[in-house]
């Protein structure tokens, strides 16, 4: 290139041409560094979604609980009521007046209960479908399809570290010769 170019030895475009083969190397580097901080911070932000779309499972199915298990006391309490009822009716139209009001508000309960759980497991349903395809489910699912999630969780390449009411699995990292980790619960 000297002799194409009739540069000398000791000519200012060498000094320029050794600056330009540095940051050709040093830029090399960053896109790797960009990728790894970006399955860093992706594998944080799963571990807290599934903590937090868990959390709102257990939430959503002890309230279905309480209130199917009001309802049936409050349906149970109405058809009691209805059968007295029925006991202190003289007559026989009194009798059928009273079983059909028993039946009708058993039906009416039955209803509320059904349309009540199906209220509240379609708001759950709907929330776990919103989260999985916003960008965070995306990404999650993404970390999952490409990594073993449960050994991550589990810490199986690690050490585990407590600091107050935090857990840390805290792995070696051999090319970078330092210890890094990430929050598993």
């Amino acid at each position: 290139m000297k002799e194409i170019c009739n540069f000398s030895e000791h000519d200012s475009v060498w000094s320029l041409l050794l600056a330009f083969g540095h940051y050709e190397i040093l830029y090399e580097e960053i896109p790797a560094k960009i990728a790894e901080q970006a399955h860093r911070l992706i594998a944080e932000h799963k571990i807290a979604l599934e903590h937090t779309a868990e959390a709102a499972d257990r939430h959503v199915k002890a309230n279905l609980v309480e209130s199917v298990a009001k309802a049936a006391r409050e349906m149970a309490q109405e058809v009691i009521a209805s059968s007295k009822q029925i006991t202190i009716a003289d007559s026989r139209n009194k009798f059928i007046l009273g079983l059909t009001v028993s039946i009708g508000v058993a039906a009416m309960a039955m209803c509320l209960l059904a349309w009540s759980a199906f209220a509240i497991g379609s708001r759950s349903s709907a929330a776990q479908v919103a989260w999985a395809v916003s960008p965070e489910g995306v990404a999650a699912r993404h970390m999952a399809e490409l990594n073993d999630v449960r050994s991550l969780i589990q810490c199986s390449a690690g050490q585990k570290r407590v600091e107050g009411n935090k857990t840390f699995c805290v792995p070696y990292d051999d090319r970078e010769k330092k210890i890094t980790g990430w929050r598993i619960q």
